[in-house]
């Protein structure tokens, strides 16, 4: 699906994780505070993945990078402008999700709202039959 790319183990691993992290079905159950907190976790998750990476005009990259800094996961190649793509496409991703679960929320709150304050209404009629009959 995606072309072959210098990082793409790497960005694939994390399309795994994001999409197990902002799946709607997991989301949707949460609490409203939590799914902000999950939004802005994810943006700063984001830009901590994409620091990992090498800058485009770093001579240091690859397995001399690794070599150099004496570990050998430092392998990474900058990331192309496919990949920046693909995870700005995961972030919009993970966002649509938080955003899908905040929505479905929101409706429950407001039907749970609705029903509350029909059934003070209920109740308020209720009281004034009674007391119009006395």
């Amino acid at each position: 699906m995606y072309e072959e790319t210098p990082n793409k183990e790497e960005i694939d691993w994390l399309a795994e994780r994001v999409r197990e992290i902002y799946d709607y079905e997991r989301l949707k159950d949460c609490d409203i505070d939590y799914l902000y907190n999950q939004e802005y976790g994810m943006q700063a998750d984001a830009k901590i993945f994409e620091m990992l990476f090498p800058d485009d005009e770093s001579a240091l990259q690859g397995p001399m990078r690794a070599f150099i800094m004496d570990e050998e996961n430092a392998d990474r190649e900058a990331l192309t402008q496919a990949e920046r793509v693909r995870l700005q496409m995961l972030k919009k991703e993970a966002e649509i999700e938080i955003h899908r679960a905040f929505g479905h929320r929101k409706e429950l709150h407001r039907k749970h709202r609705s029903k509350l304050s029909n059934a003070v209404s209920d109740a308020l009629s209720a009281l004034e039959s009674i007391f119009s009959w006395g």
